[in-house]
């Protein structure tokens, strides 16, 4: 993380502070299904929420994957919205969700082409924050009734969907972790751990903790 980085993150913070802060329930919240989390060390990638691969609909199969949503499994916890200034809006997702099932594939360049190694069970801790533009943010709210998820936003940071209103949000951190064992394919507990801070010098994040672990 850089000089740069925790400036910009101490500031939102400060500011926030002393801003006007309002809970909104957690199904607001449009969820998530097919993040994946990678460990480049331990060679790992962990889908969160996904039941069944299949080899349909290549090279993006992961985007068509069965999967069990946050709504479908065991779960609570609460938005919490941050009004920053006069155009932006601090939106922090805090849930905690168990009965999770997840897959692991190997880490290798277009590893979504192989059958995963590992199905299992876990439960997980999520944070995340993103700034939006306020009036951004109330139009797809009053048109949706939901706030976009990360899979929503980062698909459309690349061009895979349009977004419904511009500007695009800006995650800032992200913080997930879990554990877990092996229902099929071996045997051991799974671990998750994993930090993602935005990083407004390179344009991307960066990972101080990323780990993804069979014990």
């Amino acid at each position: 993380m850089t000089v740069g980085t925790i400036g910009i993150l101490l500031l939102v913070f400060s500011t926030s502070v002393q801003a006007k802060s309002t809970k909104r329930p957690i199904e607001d919240w449009a969820g998530e299904g097919t993040i994946g989390w990678a460990d480049p060390v331990s060679g790992l990638v962990i889908h969160p929420h996904a039941v069944e691969w299949d080899m349909e609909n290549l090279p993006f199969n992961f985007a068509y994957w069965e999967n069990k949503t946050v709504w479908e499994c065991e779960y609570k916890g609460f938005i919490q919205e941050r009004v920053i200034d006069e155009e932006h809006t601090l939106i922090t997702i805090h849930i905690n969700v168990r009965e999770v099932p997840f897959m692991i594939f190997s880490f290798a360049e277009g590893y979504i082409y192989d059958p995963p190694i590992y199905y299992g069970m876990m439960k997980y801790r999520f944070q995340c924050r993103m700034l939006f533009n306020t009036e951004s943010l109330y139009n797809i709210l009053e048109t949706s009734g939901k706030i976009p998820s990360l899979f929503m936003i980062f698909g459309a940071a690349i061009g895979f969907w349009p977004y419904p209103e511009e500007p695009l949000p800006e995650i800032t951190y992200m913080h997930f972790v879990g554990q877990g064992y092996i229902t099929e394919g071996g045997e051991g507990t799974v671990k998750v751990n994993q930090i993602g801070i935005f990083d407004p010098d390179i344009g991307d994040f960066v990972w101080p903790v990323e780990s993804v672990i069979i014990e």
